[in-house]
């Protein structure tokens, strides 16, 4: 398939560019294999070939492919002409959603900025360092450091960014967790409590330069609710 427009009826094949009767002809253009992104538009026509066409801009179509159904009425004929710059912006905006992004690979070791992280009413750990390797979708990370109250910390994630719930593993683990790409830079996540008394919704962005991880998360529990700030450099 392929997308067309109709544009100003040509006076007996001329320079001149003048309005004509598009319901009196119809015109078939075989389809492209080049070309994987469609425009479509309604009152699709007929092909030569017996493809369904569709409509785009700019560049004329070779003579050969048009079909004058009405050669007898008068000097007005159809003229199509074949896309690409008129669906280049459609083309270029499908590129960059999320299933065609260039998405920022996150593995690595990652440290905690203690000074600029804030962790409301939650305990403050003394130090996290974070080893993490991603291989989209796949997800793995294992955390290492020193809680609020000097205890060793190790939690073990081996799971997927799809939206599945996968529990945490480790001496701090049981919690199950959740993580969604939003796109390139930003996933979402759930994480719920081994008894189920505490949730947290939270955001996982990389910056632009993939050097820092900012976590932002919303927490519901016995303390009531509050919001959290991570954030976690490169090493």
């Amino acid at each position: 398939m392929v997308c067309v427009i109709r544009l100003p009826a040509r006076v007996n094949g001329g320079s001149e560019d003048r309005e004509g009767d598009f319901g009196q002809n119809q015109v078939a253009f075989k389809a492209s294999k080049r070309w994987p992104f469609f425009c479509p538009l309604q009152n699709v026509q007929t092909f030569r070939f017996g493809v369904p066409i569709f409509v785009l801009d700019f560049y004329t179509i070779p003579e050969s492919f048009l079909i004058d159904k009405n050669p007898e009425g008068g000097c007005m004929r159809t003229i199509i002409k074949a896309l690409v710059p008129s669906c280049m912006g459609l083309f270029l905006m499908l590129w960059t959603s999320p299933l065609h992004a260039k998405i920022l690979n996150t593995s690595g070791t990652w440290k905690l900025n203690l000074e600029k992280s804030d962790f409301g009413k939650g305990p403050k750990p003394q130090s996290i360092m974070v080893k993490v390797v991603h291989k989209e979708p796949a997800f793995k990370y294992s955390v290492t450091g020193t809680n609020a109250e000097g205890q060793p910390m190790n939690v073990e994630f081996d799971g997927a960014i799809d939206g599945k719930p996968y529990k945490e593993t480790g001496t701090q683990g049981g919690t199950t967790v959740t993580y969604k790409r939003v796109d390139d830079s930003n996933i979402q996540g759930t994480a719920t409590s081994s008894d189920g008394s505490t949730t947290e919704t939270f955001t996982l962005t990389v910056s632009k330069d993939g050097k820092v991880v900012t976590r932002k998360g919303t927490v519901k529990g016995p303390q009531g609710e509050y919001t959290t700030l991570q954030v976690y450099e490169k090493q």
